[in-house]
């Protein structure tokens, strides 16, 4: 397999100062390349979670609504989800409570 890194090479000028400049202005535009790469993959995985379009690549497989209360059952596996999701009741809702809620319900204090 070839090597991916360049082998030494002869010196390209007499001055060294002249060397290093080039070669941190071209490691300083490499750096800037990949700061510019991985905030771009950032935005793109941001984008993708606030829009749940994760969910849409990886639904999820099974949607448990009952569980049987004995793992060694001999009937378990017909017991996973015997209850159906619309036999579920809906979870009521509660109000919100505000600050004013509380300060009518709070005692004074003095």
């Amino acid at each position: 397999m070839p090597s991916r890194h360049k082998k030494l090479q002869e010196p390209l000028s007499e001055n060294p100062v002249e060397e290093l400049t080039l070669a941190v202005a071209q490691l300083t535009e490499q750096v800037r390349m990949l700061r510019q790469a991985v905030d771009e993959i950032g935005d793109e995985l941001g984008w993708a979670i606030r829009n749940r379009v994760i969910d849409q690549i990886h639904p999820p497989s099974f949607h448990l609504t009952s569980f049987p209360v004995d793992p060694l059952a001999d009937d378990f596996a017909e017991q996973v989800n015997a209850v159906h999701k619309d036999d579920i009741p809906a979870v009521p809702v509660q109000p919100q409570i505000t600050a004013k809620d509380i300060r009518n319900k709070q005692p004074h204090l003095w």
